[in-house]
């Protein structure tokens, strides 16, 4: 039962915000195999076609393992993928000493002060083409899906400090967030 409902989950993700299927066949054959936690992460852009990569992490065997899968929107069943495993458990440790301060935090949107003038305007400021980063993390048969802006990750945006920066750095999700993309890289 805990694998059809986490595979509804995954494909309604996959429907609403672009999930490759092939991941999500992976997804599945790992969730067969047993494994207890998985953390899929990846960022779609609106104006990004073609190459794609998602990022799937569990452990197994005692050793976290990362794969990178890269697909091509553009060319039916164009895809690779590569597994490493990563020499430390830093970000599984620190989801499971966390988990349940991160599946009840959530990060807020950017928010830039500017001078315009005699007036300071303060904004949610959007890029033309944003880009959303989704990381669905799929906890002993329960899937959590976080979806933030990349802005709101940022520190500042076109040199305009985000002021909800020092709240969304504090948070144990958006610490988690930066240990997958130094491990993504």
């Amino acid at each position: 039962m805990k694998i059809y409902i986490t595979a509804i989950l995954f494909s309604i993700c996959s429907a609403a915000f672009g999930q490759s299927t092939g991941i999500l066949k992976i997804i599945d054959s790992l969730q067969k195999k047993n494994i207890d936690t998985l953390i899929h992460y990846y960022q779609k852009c609106e104006t990004y076609w073609g190459e794609s990569n998602e990022y799937l992490l569990w452990r197994q065997k005692s050793s976290t393992k990362i794969m990178t899968y890269t697909s091509n929107e553009l060319v039916e069943n164009k895809y690779r993928y590569t597994i490493r495993v990563i020499n430390d458990d830093t970000i599984f440790s620190y989801f499971n000493k966390h988990i349940d301060k991160i599946q009840n935090e959530h990060l807020v949107p950017m928010v830039c002060k500017i001078q315009m003038g005699d007036t300071t305007v303060y904004s949610t400021m959007e890029n033309l083409h944003p880009c959303t980063i989704y990381l669905i993390v799929d906890y002993n048969g329960m899937p959590v899906l976080y979806e933030n802006r990349k802005e709101d990750l940022d520190e500042t945006f076109f040199g305009n400090p985000n002021l909800n920066y020092p709240f969304n750095s504090s948070t144990h999700l958006f610490r988690l967030i930066k240990m997958i993309q130094k491990e993504a890289k």
